[in-house]
């Protein structure tokens, strides 16, 4: 008899071991404080305009949203999904409507709205070798936004179509596909889509029978081909495309064609892209562009400016028309001096500090500048920018002295103003300002005009020695 209550007495304490650990494996998502086992339990018991936090790298069957569910399906609602940078990967089984479960991820709007979805900061994926037929990663009806997701489908399964003659027919499976009925609005940021490829079938699409929208920007890529149907409108802003989705473009950001070492194509949009997808042994052919400047273009990358402006790579100038091999940045100069003008009467200002600047012997010289880069490395003078006529300073060395004459200074406007000595070996860059007319009769009738100066001199935050030329 002792045996047999001991024996039932370890049995019972078996049991509610077991029931601890049950009760303490742990939670998958919340909403809230409260904690589920799958991410599918997190969404159908949101409220409406709730949040869901994946708490845990996990992995679970399809999940999706109706405008009319079914028993134990959810319905549609506005929500988010925080995946809180872990990775949600997608088993069996698939979802989708009736007679067409295939989908990761089905989201439809509630019925007559555009409903707000949003996928947020982590990871979705396919289990590879997964069972079953799952042929798309996302399909939504809804107002969806992906920031700062990857859209994995590399592991989505062959689809196939079948033909009005019965027979079956090989055809693209959708990373994401966008068939919007409530012409919704999809904002795609910072976020990575995958597509699977599969012969010509590597497939984001953008298709609908109303009118949708979707915008692409920030540090997005997307890799695969792009479907845009004739009632969808795409927005590019910027990203990384394996798509031409020039006609798209909807920015003046600069553009480029990259072609890597294995010949490999992309485009990119938006100068940080653009030096994200200049890799080693590359050639960037810069197709569009106000003012372009970039920056981290990797050394002998071969860069074509096919604008017709010049372009600024890693501070080295390419001229309109010119290819050329991406240098390093020029290391700046060390030091620079300034000047005062020259003629009776015009003062300056040294940080806040008006001087007397009477001791230079004229001539049709306003200001004078210099620079301790090397004459030899001298390439030409910038004022706001914009590259100077010879006939407008003159410049020798010492190290290298810029005159910039009276009669030039004349047609500035009153106001702050940056001329640039540029140098192989760095930049030298200097505010000065033009202010108005003074009242001294010995200055205004000398016919040079009034200008007050304000030095201060400045490269790529060095610290610049300021000193008066002496006769």
């Amino acid at each position: 008899m002792k045996k047999l209550l001991a024996t039932i007495l370890a049995l019972v304490m078996a049991l509610g071991l077991c029931s601890v650990s049950w009760a303490t494996d742990p939670a998958v998502a919340k909403v809230g404080d409260q904690e589920y086992a799958t991410l599918e339990e997190a969404v159908k018991n949101v409220q409406d305009d709730g949040t869901v936090v994946l708490l845990r790298n996990a992995a679970g069957g399809g999940i999706g949203t109706y405008a009319t569910p079914k028993a134990n399906q959810i319905a549609a609602k506005a929500f988010t999904i925080n995946f809180n940078s872990f990775t949600y990967t997608l088993t069996t089984p698939a979802v989708g409507s009736a007679g067409y479960e295939s989908q990761g991820f089905h989201l439809e709007a509630k019925a007559g709205e555009s409903t707000k979805v949003v996928f947020m900061n982590g990871t979705i994926n396919i289990a590879e070798n997964c069972e079953g037929n799952m042929t798309m990663l996302i399909q939504n009806y809804c107002d969806l936004t992906l920031d700062n997701m990857v859209v994995d489908g590399r592991n989505l399964k062959d689809a196939f179509y079948k033909q009005s003659d019965g027979s079956l027919k090989q055809g693209p499976n959708y990373t994401l596909s966008n068939n919007s009925k409530n012409a919704a609005k999809t904002a795609i940021k910072d976020t990575e889509i995958v597509a699977r490829i599969t012969g010509n079938f590597a497939n984001v699409a953008f298709d609908s029978d109303k009118t949708s929208e979707v915008s692409v920007e920030g540090s997005s890529v997307i890799t695969g081909n792009i479907e845009v149907s004739a009632t969808a409108k795409l927005a590019v802003f910027s990203g990384i495309f394996t798509t031409d989705v020039t006609s798209y473009i909807k920015t003046d950001s600069p553009r480029a064609t990259v072609k890597d070492k294995n010949g490999e194509t992309v485009y990119a949009v938006g100068a940080s892209n653009i030096a994200e997808a200049a890799t080693a042994g590359s050639t960037v052919e810069i197709t569009y562009g106000e003012n372009v400047e970039l920056t981290g273009i990797p050394t002998g990358v071969t860069v074509k400016n096919s604008t017709e402006k010049d372009i600024s790579i890693n501070g080295n100038t390419i001229a309109a028309g010119k290819t050329e091999t991406a240098k390093p940045t020029p290391t700046p100069s060390t030091g620079g001096y300034y000047y005062y003008p020259s003629t009776p009467g015009i003062t300056a200002e040294l940080n806040g500090t008006n001087k007397s600047a009477t001791d230079y012997p004229g001539g049709d010289y306003g200001l004078v500048f210099r620079s301790t880069a090397a004459f030899s490395t001298f390439q030409g003078v910038q004022v706001d920018g914009k590259t100077l006529a010879k006939s407008n300073y003159t410049a020798e060395e010492g190290s290298t002295v810029v005159y910039l004459k009276a009669a030039y200074l004349k047609t500035l406007a009153a106001g702050k103003h940056t001329v640039t000595i540029l140098s192989t070996s760095g930049n030298t860059s200097m505010d000065f300002t033009i202010g108005g007319k003074s009242s001294s009769p010995q200055t205004f009738d000398a016919g040079v005009g009034i200008y007050a100066v304000t030095a201060v001199l400045s490269v790529t935050g060095m610290a610049w020695t300021a000193k008066k030329r002496e006769n």
